[in-house]
């Protein structure tokens, strides 16, 4: 893996993303070569124009930092009764928590919640649920 693979969301959860709809340019996008060109998946920058072949040849997933996937979550969500404030937290092994956080006036409402292993990918799973719960509109980001 190289470096700018450590610094996106995983392939799947790109993947995902872009099944959901979300089309935002990137810096980053994940180069996926199909049919009988296939190899392994990589990350790549359009700094400089892949040759046509890579575009013959290639589906591109965008591969969004985390600086762009935190402009695309809500800094809250907003329920008829209550607001939910966005807070993402390190833990001590190294995983990452973003989670939507109930106020203590929310009688027993519970937070929203997820964890994964880097930040790119704790907040791109939280968007895809977002999202599919209707949370977050594609077509508003």
């Amino acid at each position: 893996m190289s470096n700018k693979e450590q610094h996106v969301p995983s392939l799947e959860l790109s993947k995902k993303l872009y099944e959901l709809g979300v089309r935002k340019k990137s810096v980053f996008y994940w180069l996926v070569y199909s049919g009988k060109y296939e190899r392994n998946p990589k990350v790549v920058s359009f700094g400089k124009p892949p040759n046509n072949f890579l575009f013959d040849y290639s589906i591109f997933y965008p591969a969004y930092l985390a600086s762009e996937l935190g402009e695309m979550l809500p800094q809250e969500i907003k329920t008829i009764h209550y607001k939910f404030p966005l807070k993402i937290h390190r833990e001590k092994n190294d995983t990452w928590d973003i989670s939507y956080n109930a106020s203590p006036q929310s009688n027993g409402v519970e937070e929203i919640w997820t964890q994964a292993d880097t930040l790119d990918n704790a907040m791109a799973k939280m968007l895809i649920w977002l999202i599919e719960q209707g949370h977050v509109k594609v077509e508003e980001l």
